[in-house]
Parts: structure tokens; C-alpha cells; sequence
């Protein structure tokens, strides 16, 4: 008797319990995933800001200082190097809990950064190559960037309810620059706004 009763409660443990309980760590496991992806785009957003910082001090002093420019004496920075692949392993595993809004942002990362890097080094190319700045690639590299800055903290500050809002690169460069401390005077010197890039 107790022999089957045991078996019967080991059929019920596999059908029940084992099932609960790998759910539960699947929903654990997912979690975690979920946090860890977040902590990626935050410090993804960092990244991004300290690029564009450079960048964009490197076009003001082009701009304020044009006998160092005329000699190319101002150093151009240097495109960092991003690396998106364990976003993109994350992005694998969450794609089914994400909100479609939160899909497509995650999805365009790698993109956005492989054409923001593009920008950056087409600048750099263009300096070894012909001695001259690329001043719209510069402007480019900072807008592209912007616009990724933008989009990663809305998906970071609404996380339950992210509503994918189109700005582009235009429009989400002065909000961001300017939560970044650069001021008004510094947008107007840096002549960022001159020439449209979505």
C-alpha cells in the first residue's frame, strides 16, 4: 500500500509540482533578463553621452577657434567602440515579454550604432584622407547619437508603459544637449541646427 502510494504521489509531483516549479524559474529567469537588459541601455546611454559630449566640444571649438581649424590643429575624436552583443542576446530571450513599442527601439540599437559609428569614422577618414574636417559627418555622429539617447531614456524612465514617440534626429538633439548642460549661446555657435538629418 504504501508503495503505491507513493508511486501516486510521484505521478502527481511530476504532473504538478515539477511543472509549477520550472515555471517559476522561468518567470525568475526572465526577470532577471529583463532587469539586465535595462542595466545594458543604461549603460549604453551612458556611453552614447560621453560621445556626444566630445563630439559636440569638438565642433564648438572648430567653430570658436578657426586659425586652429584652418591648420587642423584641433584633434578630432576618436569613435568609441559600443559593443551591443549582449543587449542583442537579451533582445532573443525578451522578445516575447517586450511590448511592441519596446521591440522595435531594442531592435533598432545595433542598427542606430553601427550608423552613428559609420558617421564618426567617415570624419575620421575624411581628415587622414583629404586634410580637411567633415563637418556634417561630425554633425551627423551628434544627432544620430541624440536621437539613440532620446529613445533609451523614454524606454528606460517608462519602462511598464513605453509608447514609442517619433522625434527624429532634429528634434531630439536640443533636449538632449541641453540636458547635458550645453546652452542656447553654444547650439547657436555650434551652427548644429543648420542642416536637417533625420
Amino acid at each position: 500500500m504504501d508503495k503505491l502510494a507513493f508511486t501516486i504521489f510521484g505521478a502527481l509531483f511530476s504532473l504538478f509540482l515539477v511543472p509549477m516549479v520550472e515555471k517559476k524559474k522561468a518567470e525568475f529567469q526572465c526577470k532577471k533578463d529583463l532587469e539586465m537588459m535595462f542595466i545594458e541601455l543604461g549603460d549604453l546611454q551612458s556611453e552614447l553621452t560621453c560621445h556626444i559630449e566630445s563630439y559636440f566640444k569638438f565642433l564648438l571649438k572648430i567653430r570658436q577657434e578657426p586659425e586652429l581649424t584652418n591648420s587642423l590643429a584641433i584633434p578630432i575624436p576618436l569613435s568609441r567602440d559600443i559593443n551591443v552583443d549582449i543587449l542583442i542576446e537579451l533582445y532573443k530571450n525578451l522578445a516575447l515579454v517586450l511590448s511592441r513599442d519596446q521591440r522595435l527601439v531594442v531592435k533598432r540599437v545595433p542598427r542606430n550604432i553601427t550608423l552613428i559609428m559609420s558617421h564618426a569614422q567617415t570624419a575620421v577618414s575624411k581628415l587622414v584622407d583629404s586634410d580637411e574636417y567633415c563637418i556634417q559627418s561630425i554633425k551627423n555622429t551628434i544627432k544620430l547619437s541624440c536621437k539613440l539617447v532620446h529613445e533609451l531614456n523614454s524606454i528606460n524612465e517608462q519602462r511598464e508603459r513605453y509608447v514609442d514617440i517619433y522625434l527624429d534626429s532634429q528634434g531630439a538633439m536640443e533636449p538632449v544637449l541641453k540636458s547635458m548642460g550645453f546652452t542656447e549661446e553654444q547650439l547657436n555657435i555650434s551652427t548644429i541646427r543648420e542642416t536637417h538629418f533625420v
